[in-house]
């Protein structure tokens, strides 16, 4: 089993992840939801079949079923229906008890393997073939070794179709997006292709609260105080616009929210592109870019180089941030463009990855770290084909 750490917010979350196998995967309907409902629609066009054993196999897992107070109460979508190769959002809602050591994670099989996300939301790409395909949303627990407890389950069919250029989401006539404002603050904006006038629009905020605007955009603050520093929430957002020729298109987003941290933050945005290797000189390169979008300006004081080793021993090095990154281009606030260069030399075979934490202080003295891997290599175990300064294998680029 592969342990896996995610940071939501201000959040540890610890997910476990299965390991890529074969296998196939099976329709199966399920109930429809309210509000978005999920329209289970039967096509012409094939559907993938396969059994538990199957998927499993897949995931290379052995499963049980165990016994739980945990519902799955429903599974929200943000279309009834998905074109080929473009996402679908989903979103799980879960109520009754809460079990020790249990994860959410969505499971399904394709041509040639099983796949596997963790969290209770997901953005689904469908495949490149029409047809009906099954998801399954979980809330799993590692029982030790390739065994696994499910606690609960809810299975649903996705319908995915060939589309023509005017049924694509970017034509879509309504179109919703949510900008985090604050602590559980959001603001919600409708952005509207077509010839009609758009009378009002009529929102459903997820939490019982509901509002009538002629404007594009609303700003909504759920009450989000009930959560700890580690809980995390999501709130499925709908709009439907009255046009004055009468139609009545909708569009849906979700709303992610956590607990209140020990403190907020300052908001940092934090880019990376995709490392490259140059063969020439043994380098690797990260190209990093962090605008600071607040009034406060930023100082950065040092970079954290934290190394880990397969045999699971790290060490750590505090280095001059300026000299640990090649600074290109100073912008405003004390962001800055420019670029992470690991040496063959920093990364032997024994080296597994390269964690980089920058700290600086705002103007009020409140930290700031931000956090990237210029250097990650596949595998629970040190290669042993991997010569001194060659590029790691296939599927060991940095996160």
């Amino acid at each position: 089993m592969l342990a896996a750490a995610l940071l939501v917010g201000a959040a540890a979350v610890v997910y476990w992840l299965a390991i890529r196998g074969d296998g196939q995967s099976e329709g199966v309907s399920a109930k429809p939801t309210a509000g978005d409902e999920l329209v289970a629609r039967r096509m012409s066009a094939p559907r993938l079949t396969a059994t538990d054993e199957q998927l499993y196999e897949g995931l290379n897992e052995d499963h049980e079923t165990l016994a739980s107070g945990i519902v799955i109460e429903s599974i929200d979508t943000d279309r009834q229906w998905v074109c080929t190769g473009e996402p679908m959002r989903m979103t799980a809602k879960l109520g009754g008890e809460t079990v020790d050591g249990a994860v959410a994670r969505w499971v399904w099989t394709e041509m040639g393997g099983a796949r596997l996300h963790p969290g209770d939301s997901i953005f689904w790409d469908a495949p490149a073939a029409a047809g009906d395909y099954e998801v399954r949303f979980q809330m799993a627990k590692d029982l030790g070794g390739r065994k696994v407890g499910v606690l609960a389950e809810r299975k649903l069919r996705v319908t995915v179709r060939d589309c023509g250029e005017d049924e694509l989401q970017e034509s879509e006539p309504l179109r919703l997006g949510a900008v985090q404002k604050g602590h559980g603050k959001f603001e919600f904006q409708v952005s509207y292709q077509g010839d009609d006038e758009v009378a009002d629009l009529s929102w459903d905020f997820g939490d019982e609260q509901h509002a009538t605007t002629t404007a594009l955009a609303v700003e909504h603050t759920y009450d989000v105080s009930d959560l700890g520093p580690q809980d995390t929430r999501n709130y499925t957002v709908k709009v439907t616009a009255r046009l004055r020729g009468g139609a009545s298109p909708s569009a849906s987003t979700i709303a992610f929210t956590g607990g209140r941290p020990n403190h907020d933050p300052p908001k940092v945005l934090l880019a990376m592109d995709r490392w490259s290797f140059d063969e020439t000189t043994n380098k690797w390169t990260t190209p990093v870019s962090i605008k600071n979008p607040t009034v406060d300006a930023i100082t950065w004081t040092k970079l954290e180089r934290v190394t880990k080793f397969f045999d699971d021993s790290h060490d750590i090095q505090e280095l001059p941030w300026d000299q640990a990154i090649q600074v290109i281009e100073s912008l405003e606030g004390g962001g800055f463009s420019g670029q992470v260069v690991i040496d063959a030399s920093e990364v032997p075979p024994e080296v597994k990855q390269i964690i980089d934490r920058l700290h600086g202080e705002d103007d009020q003295g409140e930290e700031v770290i931000v956090s990237w891997t210029p250097f990650k290599r596949a595998g629970d175990a040190p290669p042993t084909d991997e010569v001194q300064g060659e590029p790691p294998k296939s599927g060991s680029a940095p996160r």
